[in-house]
């Protein structure tokens, strides 16, 4: 795939969906014509509801009466998008990328093409680093031959200029998206924009500023909901999970941003601006398991033991959601060994 930029001045595009689909239901009878009804608006609430394996079979019966329902190529594009990225699956991924591209070529000015289009390259690029990261695991075994090693330093470059390849469609997308005046404030595009940024190394001087604008835009816009959720006795059920479920994606987005700004000032040996970052997150319920791991790091390097030694501890119990028990989690024994080290001797002198 290679790099390009689509045209400014993005829209939305709703009107040209429902014109694509008068004109492709012409061919339809009667019964074809009610179970494509069924289908779209089936495919619709499921999306809605984030029930997305239905959401997908749903788009995909209706496009076999229309191949041309440009709604339901996005509800199937970003349902192939949800999925790969929650299952971890490159191959949903990769075709979730095939179905925004070709919706881009047939639908240039929607924004929410572009911004599905950046998401899936995004998500895409990461998996990759994940790819990376194991491919390096066995170049740095000491079993490979010459030649096993040779093999591996080339897949790890074909690797990265992917990773980079992706990251670079997915900054000419979403920057397409928040070009557009109403959608500069695209709280979805904006920190992906910040993690894009990021992940391309040497940028976080232009992604710093982003994620600080991101921020304030996250904190007005939760506060909306919560006032909402807490003195609109009028809201439906339906209306209430609505607004629950965009705050978790809010809370996921803060998350994302924070820890990327506690990396950058780690980065820059600004230890007090990480664990601000990190006393913030926890302030706000988000630590995680990574997140407590890195800041028992931290910690355990300026001889404050017993906070490293709470935070290790976090770290297990959450762990402890996903394993059904502490022999069957493979880092426990490490985890527990370091807890006692750090126990057994006094605060240590912090580091330079």
């Amino acid at each position: 795939m290679g790099l390009r930029r689509r045209g400014r001045g993005l829209k939305r595009a709703a009107p040209a969906l429902f014109v694509v689909l008068a004109f492709a239901c012409a061919g339809l009878d009667e019964q074809q014509e009610a179970r494509l009804e069924v289908h779209r608006e089936n495919a619709r609430s499921y999306f809605d509801r984030g029930d997305n394996e239905r959401a997908l079979h749903q788009a995909t019966m209706a496009l076999e009466l229309v191949p041309d329902d440009a709604l339901m190529r996005l509800i199937r594009a970003n349902s192939l998008l949800r999925l790969g990225t929650a299952t971890r699956n490159p191959a949903l991924l990769d075709d979730s990328l095939v179905e925004f591209e070709e919706l881009s070529s047939d639908q240039p000015d929607d924004d929410r093409v572009a911004l599905g289009l950046g998401s899936a390259h995004l998500a895409r690029a990461l998996m990759l680093q994940d790819e990376m990261q194991q491919t390096q695991k066995r170049l740095d075994s000491e079993f490979l031959s010459e030649s096993g090693q040779a093999a591996e330093r080339a897949r790890l470059e074909q690797q990265e200029e992917r990773r980079m390849q992706h990251l670079q469609e997915a900054e000419a997308a979403l920057e397409d998206v928040l070009a557009h005046p109403l959608q500069k404030d695209n709280l979805l595009a904006l920190t992906q924009l910040v993690l894009v940024l990021h992940a391309q190394r040497g940028r976080d001087a232009e992604a710093l500023p982003l994620a600080d604008r991101a921020l304030v835009l996250l904190d007005e816009s939760s506060g909306i909901m919560r006032t909402n959720l807490d003195k609109n006795t009028k809201l439906s059920a339906a209306a209430r999970v609505d607004l629950e479920q965009r705050l978790k994606a809010n809370r996921e987005r803060e998350l994302s941003v924070r820890d990327l700004l506690a990396t950058a000032a780690l980065n820059r040996g600004d230890t007090e601006g990480f664990l601000l970052q990190m006393s913030l997150l926890e302030e706000r319920g988000l630590l995680g398991e990574v997140q407590y791991w890195n800041r028992a790091g931290v910690l355990e390097k300026l001889g404050r033991n017993a906070e490293a030694i709470a935070d290790l501890e976090q770290f297990l119990k959450l762990r402890s959601q996903r394993f059904p028990n502490y022999e069957a989690d493979d880092m426990a024994p490490e985890v527990y060994r370091r807890i006692e080290t750090l126990r057994a001797q006094p605060a240590a002198t912090p580091s330079p």
